[in-house]
């Protein structure tokens, strides 16, 4: 019994190593402005670039979708596609901003009947701070290099969140 307890326990010791690299993953970035319409309009030009389309805007939130063409995510009932979805905050302090994102896979997207869930994959994960840094770099000036050499290195390739960039494909 001592022995199954003491593997039981190392299992969950090892999967908590390996994923705390990722389980602290901040996905926000402090940008050095007060005028959030700079933000949101670089904002809306990579993500519009990217493909996505604005699905909320108020005064501290923006939201992006865009269809997932993959019949592994498609509602087979009735044949509707999820939808990627980021959502991203405003949040002003004295000087600066907190610019974070959440990323999101949307089941029955623009129904009453939506079912939101988080996107744990480690790259399209490592692409959404890529874009928060993008717009850290386009409003405050900070080099994109300098922002990207903070990211762990998780391997090559690139899922929902791809980028039409050619510096992101690292």
């Amino acid at each position: 019994m001592k022995k199954v307890i003491l593997a039981a326990i190392c299992i969950l010791v090892l999967s908590s190593v390996a994923f705390a690299k990722y389980a602290t993953y901040s996905l926000q970035v402090q940008i050095e402005t007060t005028e959030r319409h700079k933000i949101k309009d670089a904002l809306v030009e990579i993500m519009v670039g990217n493909g996505f389309s604005i699905n909320k805007d108020s005064e501290y939130q923006i939201a992006f979708d865009k269809e997932i063409e993959n019949i592994f995510f498609m509602n087979l009932r009735t044949g509707q596609n999820a939808a990627a979805r980021g959502v991203f905050t405003l949040a002003p302090s004295s000087n600066s901003i907190t610019l974070s994102g959440i990323p999101l896979m949307i089941s029955n997207p623009g129904t009453g009947f939506e079912i939101p869930s988080k996107i744990t994959h480690r790259k399209d994960l490592r692409k959404f701070q890529e874009i928060l840094f993008q717009v850290k770099s386009k409003v405050d000036g900070t080099p994109l290099e300098d922002l990207m050499a903070t990211l762990p290195k998780i391997g090559s390739g690139e899922r929902i969140f791809k980028s039409n960039q050619s510096h992101l494909s690292r």
